[in-house]
C-alpha cells in the first residue's frame, strides 16, 4: 500500500449553538422505517477519492461543529462525543455482562453500526445546515481511496514516530482535536490514554499478524458467503457473512475463532492504529496501539476516520444485500419490541460502566453462557442503547431494530458504487490477505 507525505493545512474548531434533535415521524406503512432525517433523501455516499474540494471542506467543518456543540440527547457530552459514548457503552456492557452481545460479535453488528452512521450523518446535516452532506466511504481495497482518505484536506495523515505516533498534521491534529472520552480504570491496562489522535498506518512491529488492508479478492471471498449468520451467533460462526465481514478468522483445525488473527473490518482498525512496542517511563516494554485499535474500550470512534471505515463496511453489507434482499435473509429471525437492557442506562463519564445489576433477568431467550441468539440481535429486537427510554420521541429511537436498518433506500441513502457479488461459496471459511503470519 503506497503512502504519501501530506502537507499541513489549518483546521478551525467551529462553535455552534445547541440544536434540537430531529423528531421521528410516522413510519412507512409497509417497511416500518422512519425516514425523517436532516439530510436530503436520495443522498449518495461517495468514495473519498471522488469528493470535490468543496465537499471535503464541508464534511470536515461539519465534524468540527459536532465536536463543538452539546449533544441534544445528553448535555454531559458534545454531539460528536455522544457517538463515542454510545459505542463505548455497547463495548463496556459486552465485557461487563459476561459478553452479552450488543454491537459486536453478534448478528446485529451490521445493523447496529448502520444506525449509528445514519444518526451521525443526520447530525452533520442538521448542524451544518447543509442537507446535501453525505457520509463518504474509504474503500480500503483501492490505494487511491486510501490516499484521499488520509490526505491533509480530509482525515489527515499518520502520526509521527518521534512523538509516539501523535497526529500533528491535518484537520484533526493534536492541537485542534481533543479526545474527551478516554479509557478508564482496569481498561487502560498497557494502553496509554492519550488525549489526541494516535495513528501508525500499517505499523506492525509488535503485531501477531501482518497488518495489510483487505484486497478486492478478500472482499469477493467475503461476499461469496451466502448465509448472513448462523449458530452459535458469535465469533465462532463459521460460514457466516457477518462473522467474515466483521473480521473473525476461523482456525480450520479447531473450527473455532483464532483470536491472534484478524481480517476485514478488524484488520482495518489495526492498520489505522498500528501496533508497536513502547518503552514506558519505568522501562517496561509494552504494546502500543493507536486510537482506532484500543481493544476493550470502544473508543475507536474518537478518530473521525472510524465513520469512513464503517461506511465501507456498510457498503460491503449493502453489496451483499443486492444478492440477498429482504428480511428473510437476516438471521436470526424473531425478536420482540422491548429494550433488552432497560436498566443499563448511561451513568456518565465519571462512572463509565453502565448499571448492569438487573441485566440477567431480561436475557430470557438464552443464558449468558449459552449459544444465543441473544435479545437485541434478532430481526425484530430493539438494539441497545438506542432503545433506552431517555431517547423516546427522538431520531435515536427510530428504526432501532435490525429490520429497520435493512432498506438503505428507505433510510434515504445509497452508495455511488457497490462491490460485485460473486457466486456463493457455500459458506466455507478461507484465509485472507490480512492474516498472513509474520
Amino acid at each position: 500500500m503506497s503512502r504519501r507525505v501530506l502537507s499541513l493545512i489549518t483546521a478551525l474548531t467551529l462553535s455552534a449553538t445547541i440544536a434540537p434533535a430531529a423528531l421521528a415521524t410516522d413510519a412507512d406503512a409497509e417497511t416500518g422505517v422512519t425516514t425523517e432525517s436532516a439530510c436530503a433523501p436520495g443522498r449518495v455516499r461517495q468514495d473519498a477519492r471522488s469528493l470535490t474540494d468543496e465537499q471535503k471542506h464541508a464534511y470536515v467543518d461539519a465534524i468540527h461543529q459536532l465536536k463543538a456543540t452539546t449533544s441534544p440527547w445528553d448535555p454531559r457530552y458534545t454531539w460528536y462525543d455522544q457517538f463515542v459514548r454510545w459505542h463505548q457503552l455497547a463495548t463496556v456492557l459486552y465485557l461487563a455482562a459476561d459478553r452479552a452481545p450488543i454491537a459486536h460479535v453478534n448478528p446485529a453488528f451490521l445493523p447496529w453500526h448502520r444506525h449509528l452512521l445514519w444518526l451521525y450523518e443526520s447530525a452533520l446535516c442538521e448542524l451544518s445546515g447543509n442537507p446535501d452532506i453525505a457520509l463518504p466511504y474509504w474503500d480500503w481495497t483501492d490505494p487511491r481511496s486510501t490516499a484521499a482518505t488520509f490526505s491533509n484536506d480530509l482525515m489527515g495523515p499518520s502520526g509521527v514516530r518521534e512523538q509516539t505516533y501523535a497526529v500533528v498534521e491535518g484537520p484533526f491534529r493534536r492541537d485542534v482535536w481533543q479526545l474527551n472520552i478516554l479509557p478508564f480504570g482496569e481498561m487502560v491496562g498497557s494502553r496509554r490514554p492519550e488525549k489526541h489522535l494516535v495513528r501508525g498506518l500499517g505499523l506492525d512491529t509488535a503485531s501477531d499478524y501482518q497488518l495489510l488492508l483487505p484486497t478486492i479478492v478478500d472482499v469477493e471471498k467475503t461476499l461469496a458467503v451466502d448465509v448472513y449468520d448462523r449458530a452459535p451467533w458469535n465469533g465462532n460462526s463459521n460460514g457466516s457473512f457477518r462473522n467474515t465481514a466483521e473480521g473473525f478468522v476461523i482456525d480450520p483445525t479447531t473450527g473455532l475463532v483464532d483470536l491472534d488473527q484478524m481480517a476485514m473490518h478488524f484488520a482495518v482498525h489495526d492498520w489505522v492504529g498500528g501496533i508497536s512496542y513502547l518503552t514506558t517511563g519505568t522501562g517496561e516494554l509494552i504494546k502500543h496501539r493507536g486510537t482506532m485499535n484500543t481493544p476493550g474500550t470502544g473508543l475507536s470512534v474518537n478518530d473521525p476516520v472510524f465513520f469512513m471505515h464503517h461506511a465501507n463496511v456498510d457498503r460491503l453489507w449493502a453489496s451483499w444485500q443486492v444478492a440477498h434482499p429482504g428480511p428473510e435473509n437476516y438471521l436470526p429471525q424473531g425478536g420482540e419490541a422491548r429494550c433488552p437492557y432497560p436498566e443499563a442506562d448511561d451513568r456518565g463519564p465519571d462512572d463509565p460502566k453502565p448499571n448492569i445489576s438487573d441485566i440477567r433477568h431480561v436475557l430470557t431467550n438464552k443464558s449468558l453462557t449459552g449459544d444465543g441468539p441473544f435479545p437485541g440481535t434478532r430481526l425484530d429486537d430493539q438494539m441497545y442503547p438506542y432503545c433506552l427510554s431517555r431517547y423516546e420521541g427522538t431520531l435515536v429511537h427510530a428504526n432501532m431494530s435490525p429490520r429497520g436498518q435493512l432498506d438503505t433506500n428507505a433510510l434515504g441513502f445509497s452508495y455511488a458504487s457497490l462491490y460485485e457479488v460473486p457466486e456463493p461459496s457455500g459458506g466455507v471459511s478461507f484465509p485472507v490477505n490480512a492474516t498472513v503470519q509474520k
